[in-house]
């Protein structure tokens, strides 16, 4: 309701507006009624009527002078000049201080109808700009527009919001990706005429497009789950219409307004991980669904692929990627989930390291497809370029490097953390290459030629067992001694005994 106050001397005047503005226009509530200048004033700056309909000549302070001091004040009420002459100086003034319209005395209903029809227009644009304004600020997190007590104005007859969030396509664009799969759905499907116009009078509906998605806020005057399930199944049936897959989120009511920034991050999060590739989901959080993100690929199955690189079997990789897409599709698998897959694939793929390039690729690729067919053959291609590039016999030089340089360095301090920086691989994956191709782990080897190089020093004269421990590679005599003897069965000492037997 737009709270409006009468400003006239004259009684009869005043009972007359407070009957036929209700009548003419219901969405006006006369709130209060003053009969001189100095007493509207100070009903005007305690109330903050939203409008005034303001005589021009007032006891104790003219309606002029009222109208200037409105002008000033933070919260401006919007004005009405009502006047018994024809005073162009007064018009003048009244345009200079923002006065809506300036109306002679006697007032036609004609009249007085088409300036509250247009009041209530240009207050409801007006409203909506400030209750656009505070969402939009809510959900980017910025500072807000409008002042505290234009947006408290703005929601006074509000008492419940729910909130909704629909993609289309993809949850992401691809980064420097100028494709655009989708085109601009919301204008081609006239989206934000159809779509408002599923809310229930006088209930509203606002839209806040960002990209491929949209967040929706539906407001009503009190709690009312089944407005929302009719306003749910309106959207859905509308969407169902297209030929896209489509991620649509619904959330249960807030009362409070500053809730709603929550409600946006809740939303977006559900979406995300809830988006399945190259399908369509609708989902209530209020049913407390909690993201599935259980891996569809075993250890093994990694395991697998990494061997198949190590022996160089391509096309069995290529083979089973495709089948494992297969599985991604079988399972439904988020967006989210298919695009770390396909990383992890040609990551392993390209000696266990992805660069950004092909991240990229994968991103766009992911992004701008909505067939599990089209993935396939565009990981398929990726790929088939990393293999293109793969140097011949890389990993037998890497390996072999990996033992030379053991070879030469055994007897200084060595752990497998320095060799995995030194030829760029992860700990595990060299463990897991050296074992391929030598048949013992890198730690078993290095301890094999300590030990026997020990041996051969313990055989000779004039070195002490820390000695012989030290020009081997260990610091410490004890651990050496307890390798020593898990080695040969014997420690140091026994066997430079029965060595010398």
């Amino acid at each position: 309701m737009i709270q409006t106050m009468i400003v006239d001397s004259d009684a009869h005047m005043r009972g007359y507006l407070e009957q036929i503005i209700p009548a003419l226009c219901p969405q006006f509530e006369v709130k209060d009624s003053a009969d001189n200048g100095l007493a509207a004033w100070q009903k005007i700056q305690e109330c903050a009527p939203s409008v005034v309909f303001l005589d021009t000549e007032l006891p104790g302070m003219d309606g002029l002078t009222l109208l200037r001091l409105c002008s000033g004040l933070s919260n401006p009420p919007v004005c009405v000049l009502v006047s018994a002459r024809a005073d162009f100086s007064a018009a003048q003034q009244a345009v200079q201080y923002h006065a809506f319209q300036y109306i002679l005395k006697p007032i036609h209903p004609d009249i007085l109808k088409d300036t509250l029809e247009r009041l209530a227009a240009q207050m409801s644009v007006s409203k909506k700009l400030i209750q656009q304004n505070y969402f939009t600020h809510l959900l980017h997190n910025t500072a807000p527009k409008d002042s505290e007590e234009d947006i408290r104005s703005a929601f006074e007859n509000i008492g419940c919001f729910y909130t909704y969030y629909v993609c289309i396509g993809s949850y992401c664009t691809a980064r420097d990706s100028q494709f655009d799969y989708f085109g601009d759905f919301w204008k081609k499907t006239n989206f934000d005429e159809i779509v408002p116009t599923f809310a229930a009078a006088p209930d509203t509906l606002w839209l806040l497009h960002e990209k491929n998605i949209c967040f929706f806020v539906y407001a009503t005057q009190k709690k009312d789950p089944q407005k929302q399930e009719i306003l749910c199944e309106k959207i859905m049936n509308f969407l169902a219409q297209f030929d896209c897959p489509k991620t649509f989120v619904y959330n249960s009511c807030t009362e409070k307004k500053e809730e709603l920034r929550s409600q946006f991050l809740e939303l977006d999060s559900y979406g995300k991980n809830f988006s399945i590739f190259g399908d369509s989901i609708s989902l209530n959080l209020a049913d407390n669904t909690e993201v599935n993100d259980a891996d569809l690929i075993s250890f093994a199955g990694w395991q697998m692929l990494s061997d198949l690189i190590i022996e160089r079997k391509f096309d069995l990789f290529q083979k089973q990627t495709a089948e494992i897409l297969q599985e991604c599709e079988k399972k439904r698998c988020s967006q989210r989930k298919l695009n770390g897959i396909t990383k992890r694939i040609c990551e392993i793929a390209n000696n266990n390291y992805l660069p950004y390039a092909v991240m990229d690729q994968i991103d766009e690729l992911i992004s701008n497809t909505t067939a599990y067919a089209d993935v396939s053959t565009g990981l398929h291609d990726i790929l088939a370029n990393i293999f293109h590039h793969f140097p011949e016999n890389s990993y037998d030089r890497k390996v072999s490097a990996i033992k030379d340089f053991i070879d030469n360095h055994y007897t200084e301090p060595l752990s497998l953390a320095a060799l995995s920086e030194r030829f760029s691989f992860s700990i595990s994956y060299l463990s897991t290459l050296f074992k391929k191709h030598y048949k013992v782990s890198p730690s078993d080897y290095i301890t094999g030629l300590r030990m026997s190089r020990a041996k051969i020093l313990l055989e000779g004269d004039g070195k002490s067992i820390r000695e012989v421990a030290e020009a081997v590679g260990y610091y410490d005599p004890y651990y050496f001694s307890r390798l020593f003897k898990m080695e040969t069965g014997v420690t140091p000492s026994q066997y430079r005994q029965e060595q010398r037997k």
